[in-house]
């Protein structure tokens, strides 16, 4: 399809670059580009790390429905979140801010 598009100076910089590194034309390397967004998008399931109610000590990583497994990366972005969850919470009890939770 044959459209014309208005891009930002640092999004028609990335597409340049973009297209002259894999030998495509324009229009070629801003479809890839989309594309690639959006598998990225749909491949990446939020995930977050809870603590297993009746069970002290284990986690469970809840995650959509509809997801079939969890990356590594994934499961390393949701202990990396609980953990500055943990601090936060910590911080607040250390300086006595508990109600701001």
């Amino acid at each position: 399809m044959r459209t014309t598009l208005t891009l930002d100076p640092d999004a028609f910089d990335a597409a340049q670059a973009y297209a002259k590194a894999r030998a495509l034309r324009m229009g070629q390397a801003v479809s890839e580009m989309i594309r690639l967004a959006q598998a990225q998008n749909k491949a990446t399931p939020l995930a977050q790390l809870k603590p297993m109610s009746g069970a002290p000590g284990l986690w469970s990583l809840g995650l959509p429905v509809a997801s079939e497994c969890a990356s590594v990366d994934q499961v390393a972005g949701a202990v990396a979140q609980s953990e500055q969850d943990e601090d936060a919470i910590s911080m607040a009890f250390a300086i006595g801010k508990t109600g701001q939770l």
